[in-house]
């Protein structure tokens, strides 16, 4: 009687019996929603920002697009590190100029 209820319904079952679903969903969910945070930073407050102050970025490409990269390559907690210490960097005592986020693999340049 059972499976009568469940067919009637057009209930189908779990593909996960276990429950824990696809890990490769679970492990992109934190990424989206933070690249979803910077998109809408982007989109509503920088603009606004920017109105207010002018244009400001010390680096190139901002710290917003630095944000999205390194959250993008590196994942929600090493880009999301890597983004804070992008923004703790960015004051008048720092440098300036050209700073993207280096590739996985990449060794850092000798000066």
């Amino acid at each position: 009687m059972a499976k009568n209820l469940t067919s009637a319904n057009n209930l189908t079952p779990n593909p996960s019996p276990s429950g824990k679903g696809n890990w490769r969903e679970t492990i992109a969910a934190p990424r989206i929603v933070a690249l979803g945070a910077v998109a809408i930073y982007r989109a509503a407050v920088s603009p606004l920002i920017h109105a207010i102050n002018g244009p400001a970025c010390r680096y190139e490409p901002s710290c917003s697009v630095y944000a999205r990269d390194a959250i993008s390559q590196y994942g929600i907690v090493r880009g999301g590190a890597m983004a804070l210490w992008r923004i703790a960097r960015c004051n008048p005592l720092s440098g300036h100029g050209f700073d993207p986020v280096r590739g996985r693999g990449h060794a850092k340049e000798v000066e």
